[in-house]
């Protein structure tokens, strides 16, 4: 069922109207929204030039509860979608989002002036960006796909096709921001990535019925304390599939 109850959906073309239409919530009686925009992703022929353009639009749900925000079918969209503050019981279902312009996340969910985002459903979309390597980017061309942070808490992540990316989602912003939450995968497919799939600072994390094709640097990277039951996933040509790095502290798993 969808986080707005039974309240008659919003069909919301453009982007242009969807941040509107949020806003105009009041934000508790129920808001679902069917996003039926389009964006021709052939028409970016070189990812770096993407990626060197201005930050592009992202449309915030920020302190609001009772959302549901659905691509029809053969939607697409070229903005980020960012869950902030006090924003309960939101889900965000069937969107298709790539090559976003400048570096923003895909959906990220981050705490805010002392309020913290949870009770998030991500389910049945398709992220992507490019593996192309661009010059002064690193291996930050694109930012995130799939970022919480700050704070955010139960999310779970089901269903959802994620590909050509090199960093994909991250449970914390820095070593500090380790505190605990519960966030579940299950039932994605992750595809010629790089890393971060998750990488966990703290926290507790169930990934299960995932499979991981083509991870090219590091797959599950459990770290600073965190805890991670990982069962039932499917590895393929993939480098360092559960591992514990790049932080002063180690993070424990049990794999099944």
């Amino acid at each position: 069922a969808p986080a707005g109850g039974n309240v008659a959906p919003v069909t919301v073309p453009p982007a242009a109207q969807l941040q509107p239409a949020i806003n105009a919530y009041t934000g508790n009686g129920g808001l679902v929204i069917r996003y039926n925009g389009t964006f021709d992703f052939a028409s970016i022929t070189d990812a770096c030039t993407q990626w060197k353009l201005p930050a592009g639009a992202i449309v915030e749900i920020k302190d609001k509860s009772n959302v549901t925000i659905e691509g029809v079918d053969g939607s697409a969209a070229n903005f980020g979608l960012a869950i902030k503050a006090d924003a309960t019981n939101i889900v965000i279902r069937n969107m298709t989002i790539g090559l976003l312009p400048g570096s923003i996340d895909a959906i990220g969910i981050e705490g805010q002036g002392g309020k913290f985002p949870g009770y998030i459903w991500i389910d049945h979309n398709t992220l992507f960006s490019s593996l192309k390597e661009c010059s002064g980017a690193g291996d930050l061309e694109f930012d995130g796909l799939l970022d919480n942070k700050a704070g955010a808490h139960h999310i779970t992540y089901s269903y959802n096709h994620i590909h050509d990316h090199h960093k994909v989602g991250l449970i914390g912003s820095s070593d500090s921001d380790s505190s605990d939450r519960f966030i579940t995968f299950h039932h994605n497919v992750y595809e010629n990535v790089g890393s971060r799939l998750p990488l966990q600072r703290g926290g507790y994390t169930h990934l299960y019925n995932n499979l991981y094709s083509g991870v090219i640097t590091s797959g599950a990277n459990i770290r600073m304390g965190g805890f991670s039951l990982i069962e039932g996933n499917y590895f393929e040509n993939s480098k360092n599939p559960v591992t514990s790095r790049d932080s002063s502290a180690i993070g424990f798993w049990e794999l099944r």
